[in-house]
């Protein structure tokens, strides 16, 4: 790097907390500047295209100050996409007279808002009116990047058959500052169903939002987020743009609804689709402002086996308790559902005194060959032995957290589309040891490792329900139909990486893996496991090369190839995100 002149890649790498995240992502946006080379190119492009999409962009408008009115026009008059329409959904005094300018341009129309028919009919209205393809509700002092709707009409050209599309955004300070950037993951139907994560400038087709029936007149504040998960929970055609392209202003609109209210709307949008989904439950409130929690009711109550690989490593060095016993005590003393049997696979190792104990709490004991390691036969031969119809697959240096952790698990496992479930790991200390992984070129990697437990960055991963390529095989649920059906954990895999592998493999041939933090225990991390042989990850990448060169759960703009989610620098210019170019040394997915 250094023979290249690439002293500030070299820099990033050997000391990547020298920047504290506002640092950081200003260094990014200075790598992001629309250049007059870029516009020529974007403008060059768009009149290749023979039928652009248009967009209409509904701005509502209840108390914002004219001069930010004027602001949040003029970036939409500056799109250097020209095939759009703005409506602006007024309901104070008229502005055509106090802001002429805003009006100069025709594709901008001033529409009555009547408050006592509210948003969602004045919007439908439109919805009828408007020859746009598009459509999208935004926050009339907000303001859109240059390049905003061509990246998106970039994404519908590709992608036809398109219904719903959603960005990465940031804040703008008084003192036009940009803080507090949210790059958001790839679609996450059960994201979807925790929090509105899509955001402000979510894009909906005119044509499949009339299909489903257009914006619902009980919801004056949530219409979006309801006609998202209306059109896209579970399987809707969906699409992210990984590039902040919206920008929420400091003087957004004040309130105009109680928190009582926001959570209202918000939870009968999410109860109103679990409901269509065919799902059983109710909705209560989550772990912070406007986020969910959903409880399902079980379809039933199976047999559930909880099987746990152990070499029978003592707690510590010194002797006294075994990691495995301490794990079967609290199994049996804190869960609270009332089917379950564990099986616990040996090393042909365990002594009288240890096999006796676990046989006074019923467990039952599989020997798998002595003086042999294969972590994937150890779980395929202790799968083979389980008797129920979901099982869980268990480190033996766990510790169960909360009493309803299989009833949580189960009750994700238990619907259609979803093949796996993970759950939520904490060290001793109390810092993140699992919730949910990513993949990138340098192979799988715990999404927030070591963080601390209350980390709400990317969405609020480590605190709601949401999707994942892969969870870990320290705690994972699957029912032992779909478990055989993929042939279970592949043994080219000695030690690491069989478990992502294998919700590879489950995502390929079943759908969507679900991580819940509701369900929590404590992982003293590998206490029991040898370290991994050098050849894991050859075979890992031999098999999913295509999987590493971009995860769809992750967003491409952060690096993840540390413990901590940063924004990647340097940053990739916007010719090279969307013309193509070198990679630049980056380090993101």
């Amino acid at each position: 790097m250094l023979a290249r002149g690439e002293f500030e890649i070299l820099m990033e790498k050997a000391f990547p907390d020298r920047l504290d995240e506002q640092s950081r992502y200003e260094r990014w946006l200075r790598g992001r500047v629309a250049t007059a080379e870029f516009c020529e190119m974007v403008r060059a492009q768009q009149q290749s295209w023979e039928n652009p999409p248009r967009f209409c962009i509904v701005a509502v408008v209840r108390s914002t100050p004219d001069e930010v009115l004027a602001n949040a026009v003029q970036s939409l008059i500056e799109q250097l996409y020209p095939w759009w329409e703005m409506h602006i959904l007024h309901a104070g005094p008229l502005v055509r007279e106090t802001l002429p300018e805003v009006f100069a341009d025709s594709r901008v129309k001033l529409v009555p808002l009547d408050c006592r028919k509210g948003v969602a009919n004045a919007c439908n209205g439109i919805l009828e009116r408007t020859e746009a393809e598009f459509l999208s509700i935004v926050a009339a002092c907000d303001r859109l990047a240059p390049h905003a709707l061509f990246a998106a009409a970039r994404v519908i050209i590709a992608n036809p058959d398109v219904e719903l599309l959603y960005t990465d955004e940031d804040s703008i300070t008084e003192s036009n500052q940009h803080v507090d950037p949210v790059f958001k993951p790839g679609w996450s139907p059960e994201l979807l169903l925790s929090a509105d994560y899509l955001g402000a400038m979510t894009l909906l087709r005119c044509s499949a939002l009339c299909e489903h029936g257009g914006f619902q007149t009980e919801y004056d504040h949530a219409l979006v987020y309801d006609a998202a998960l209306r059109m896209g929970f579970p399987n809707g055609r969906v699409e992210h743009i990984s590039d902040i392209l919206y920008h929420r202003c400091s003087n957004s609109l004040a309130k105009t609804a109680s928190s009582d209210q926001l959570e209202s709307e918000y939870r009968h949008a999410v109860q109103s689709a679990i409901r269509r989904a065919g799902y059983k439950g109710l909705v209560g409130a989550g772990p912070y402002e406007l986020t969910h929690r959903i409880s399902l009711e079980l379809k039933n109550k199976p047999l559930v086996s909880i099987v746990v690989p152990s070499a029978g490593q003592p707690v510590a060095p010194e002797g006294g308790n075994w990691l495995v016993l301490d794990l079967v005590r609290s199994i049996v003393r804190k869960t609270t559902y009332p089917n379950f049997e564990i099986v616990v696979c040996d090393n042909s190792n365990f002594g009288s005194e240890l096999t006796e104990q676990l046989g006074e709490f019923g467990v039952r004991l599989i020997h798998y060959e002595a003086g042999r390691f294969n972590l994937a036969e150890k779980m395929n031969l202790s799968v083979k032995h389980a008797r129920g119809d979901y099982v869980i697959l268990l480190n033996d240096d766990t510790l169960v957290m909360t009493p309803e952790w299989i009833e949580e698990m189960l009750m994700w496992c238990q619907q259609d589309g979803i093949a796996g479930v993970g759950a939520k790991l904490l060290f001793s200390d109390g810092c993140i040891q699992h919730c949910g992984m990513h993949l990138n070129k340098f192979g799988p990697g715990h999404v927030l490792y070591r963080c601390l437990a209350n980390d709400t960055r990317l969405c609020g991963s480590a605190h709601l329900v949401r999707n994942y390529s892969a969870v870990t095989g320290a705690c994972l649920m699957v029912a032992k139909s779909d478990y055989w059906d993929v042939g279970g954990f592949d043994p080219a895999y000695q030690t690491d990486y069989s478990d992502v592998d294998f919700c590879l493999k489950l995502r390929d041939r079943h759908d969507r893996i679900v991580f819940t933090p509701f369900a929590c225990l404590h992982h003293l991390e590998s206490m029991s496991k040898e370290a991994a042989p050098p050849n894991d990850f050859d075979t890992f990448r031999e098999n999913w090369e295509n999987a590493l060169d971009g995860d769809p759960y992750a967003n491409r703009q952060l690096s993840l190839d540390g413990s901590r989610p940063t924004v990647a620098l340097p940053p990739r210019s916007l010719i090279d995100e969307y013309f193509g170019g070198s990679e630049l040394g980056r380090s993101d997915t």
